[in-house]
């Protein structure tokens, strides 16, 4: 590898010494907090100058005035960076979300279609904060790393909100929560780079809608694969009857 090209790999961060994420623990300094918030504003701010793929970690460290060393022990890479923005991105919507929830009383006991109903007002509202560097993100980020980047994310949250039928198998789910999570990235890019013409709204009910018959339908999905009538029980001879 010529120098040039181990120049242009260091600087995006991805080198063996910064492999190694920092450690989590569970009090973090004020210092650190603001360091890492400098880097993420840094990170936004040049998503507006430049294209993601052109964003060194040098540009980040000057930008947030810190240190290569502290920007590694953060976020490893820039990659991980946008993995950290992303994963509080959805942190807050899912927080919000039950924090809607709870206010209305009923907390668990909500439905699974007003559940996943609250989560896309919650997505709306995080988009329409900041609309600009949204546009941005989906026009600079490459669509198959942030897919990467909150699909785990998304994954837990759903566990979390017991919104995963419990008798479908893992192998299944993951390929069916790659096909929703996929659709639902389209189609808010779609919207965005469209020009967010029509009303958000219009994107949130339509996913809500195919996100909620989509998930319940993957125990009818687990019965026809062993043969069986959707929303009949097994007989007392089938196995896991």
């Amino acid at each position: 590898m010529d120098g040039r090209h181990l120049r242009m790999i260091e600087e995006r961060g991805v080198t063996p010494a910064s492999a190694a994420a920092a450690p989590q623990c569970e009090h973090v300094d004020r210092r650190v907090l603001r360091s890492r918030a400098a880097m993420v504003t840094a990170f936004e701010s040049l998503l507006a100058e430049k294209a993601y793929e052109d964003i060194t970690v040098t540009d980040i460290a000057r930008k947030a005035d810190v240190d290569r060393k502290t920007f590694y022990k953060h976020f490893g890479s820039i990659d991980g960076l946008l993995a950290y923005v992303l994963d509080s991105h959805v942190a807050d919507i899912v927080e919000n979300t039950l924090r809607l929830l709870a206010c209305t009383g009923e907390g668990e006991q909500n439905g699974f279609a007003m559940r996943i109903q609250i989560f896309f007002e919650m997505v709306n509202r995080a988009i329409m904060e900041n609309i600009a560097l949204k546009r941005r993100v989906f026009e600079c980020v490459p669509f198959d790393l942030m897919f990467t980047c909150i699909k785990q994310s998304m994954y837990e949250e759903l566990e979390r909100y017991c919104m995963i039928p419990a008798s479908v198998r893992s192998d299944q789910l993951d390929y069916y929560l790659s096909f929703v999570f996929g659709g639902i990235l389209s189609a808010y890019r779609e919207w965005i780079m469209m020009g967010g013409d029509t009303p958000i709204e219009s994107v949130s009910s339509a996913a809500s809608a195919l996100v909620a018959r989509g998930l319940s339908s993957l125990e009818g999905i687990d019965a026809l694969e062993g043969g069986r009538t959707p929303g009949v029980p097994r007989s007392a001879d089938e196995p896991g009857a």
